[in-house]
Parts: C-alpha cells; structure tokens; sequence
C-alpha cells in the first residue's frame, strides 16, 4: 500500500531551509519519518530531519527575560537575519545590554 503526506519545510533537514527546491526534487527518493496520522483528515505529517521531527537538543529555549516589560511603543536595534516570504527574521538587541535574540517581523 502506499500513501501521499506532506514535508512541512520545517521538517526537511536539521537548520534552516531556504529553498525547498534546492533541498529536494521532484521525483526524488527520500527517507521519511512519520510525525502524525490523521485518520479524520486523510493526512499524514512526515519528517526528513534525523531527530524524527523533534525539535533539535542542542538549542535550548532562549531566555527573553531581558526583553519582559519593555513597552511595545519602544523602538529596539535590530539586524536582519535572514528573509522569508511571510516576514523578517531580526536579531535585537535589548536596552542596556548586551543581549540579544531573535524574533519574526510578518
């Protein structure tokens, strides 16, 4: 028997995908993990990624500690990381400090 189910690009590789098309083809042999089955919907959730689909160990959630509290008529330095098509992906900086990280402008 076979199946069809979607690759979130989330879940293509370990890191950052920016082109989907760059990563795979169509056509292309893959081996995939499966991350849910919804019998309901007739869909099935898979993962390329080595971890089957959990999120990666080695990053620990950040600490925004630094950033709570601060008024959201504030303006913050900031630096483009990286561009997708639904927004931005900026480092900030927080007031006074030497801390950083990284939020999502869409």
């Amino acid at each position: 028997a076979s199946a069809s189910g979607l690759v979130h690009v989330s879940q293509i590789k370990d890191g950052f995908v920016e082109d989907v098309s760059a990563e795979v083809q169509v056509g292309q042999q893959v081996q995939v993990r499966i991350v849910n089955v919804d019998m309901e919907r007739s869909k099935m959730s898979l993962s390329m990624r080595s971890n089957g689909g959990a999120s990666p160990a080695a990053r620990p959630p950040a600490d925004l500690s630094v950033f709570d509290g601060i008024p959201s008529d504030q303006w913050l330095d900031g630096k483009v990381a990286r561009t997708a098509p639904f927004g931005a992906f900026v480092t900030v900086t927080a007031p006074d400090s030497d801390a950083t990280a990284d939020g999502l402008v869409h």
